[in-house]
């Protein structure tokens, strides 16, 4: 009996450490800790960098870009986080996708061949 209460105690012990690790492992790429000149947001447009936003001395702003086929796509930084705020393509991904803040996030408008992405230099 003693035995399987031992058992069963290194079972909750070794899934919480399992749990712990799984946190770790989702938020500590989050955190940038290696990043001294901040974040950056690049707008891709048909392969094209357009533009280099850095979100760390970024002011609020809505940024407009009308693609090479005349498509309208709008972007809103603010808070240091970019975002789709509107497209006229007809599924709407890009925008229901959120905000942009950590290294590494990506937003598409695939019909329209923007890419917004968060790097650090």
């Amino acid at each position: 009996m003693k035995n399987t209460n031992k058992k069963t105690i290194i079972a909750i012990i070794i899934i919480i450490l399992l749990v712990v690790m799984s946190i770790c492992a989702i938020l500590i790429p989050k955190l940038n800790l290696n990043n001294t000149n901040g974040l950056y947001a690049i707008i891709d447009v048909s392969g094209k960098i357009e533009r280099e936003i850095n979100l760390t001395t970024a002011e609020d702003q809505e940024i407009e870009i009308i693609t090479p086929d005349n498509h309208k796509i709008k972007l809103l930084v603010e808070d240091h986080k970019i975002r789709f705020l509107s497209s006229d393509c007809p599924d709407k991904v890009c925008v229901h996708t959120g905000w942009l803040a950590y290294d590494y996030d990506v937003a598409a408008c695939l019909p329209n061949q923007v890419t917004v992405y968060i790097t650090s230099k």
